[in-house]
């Protein structure tokens, strides 16, 4: 499996997966996406292969040369269940032994329609060696639960990586 940046004749498969696999609210418009990449040498749009097919799509950002935050991943629905999700993740922390950040929809919430997909989702992480940093992201009417392989070290770099490229993200301390 490989990782590797998108194109023009990968940039319709990752558009279509990205619409799949995120509820509207949560997306952001794809060109936005692409000039984020565009103007930062430390963001990147990229495509998961296995051998030469498509199985996936990633955004992320590197905090340092050890660290990422990831924006969006997720494993084309015809792959789903089939062990690409953990390889990739194995990848990444490889990638960034000193801690890779990335976000779960909040639990628990009454007016949520898809709480089991969310508690499916924030278990496969912690079962991919993330912790819950007890911190929680909101933006516009969204909340996320943080997780990391990293340290409040990481936790700081994202915060501040975030408060640059989405000034109106903001962090509160989970109520545990």
């Amino acid at each position: 499996m490989k990782i590797v940046s998108i194109d023009n004749s990968t940039k319709d498969y990752w558009e279509k997966t990205y619409i799949e696999a995120f509820p509207p609210e949560e997306r952001l418009p794809f060109e936005q996406l692409v000039k984020m990449t565009n103007d930062n040498d430390h963001i990147h749009l990229s495509i998961i292969k296995k051998d030469e097919e498509n199985v996936g799509i990633l955004f992320h950002g590197e905090l340092s040369d050890t660290e990422a935050y990831v924006f969006f991943f997720a494993i084309d629905n015809k792959f789903r269940n089939g062990g690409y999700g953990t390889k990739i993740l194995s990848m990444l922390k490889e990638r960034f032994p000193d801690g890779i950040i990335l976000e779960s929809e909040e639990l628990g919430l009454a007016d949520s329609d898809n709480e089991e997909q969310r508690l499916r989702r924030y278990n496969f992480y912690l079962r991919n060696g993330f912790k819950d940093s007890k911190h929680l992201m909101k933006i516009y009417d969204l909340s996320f639960h943080i997780l990391t392989t990293g340290s409040e070290d990481t936790f700081k770099k994202y915060q501040k990586f975030l408060n640059d490229i989405q000034p109106e993200a903001w962090f509160t301390e989970e109520n545990n």
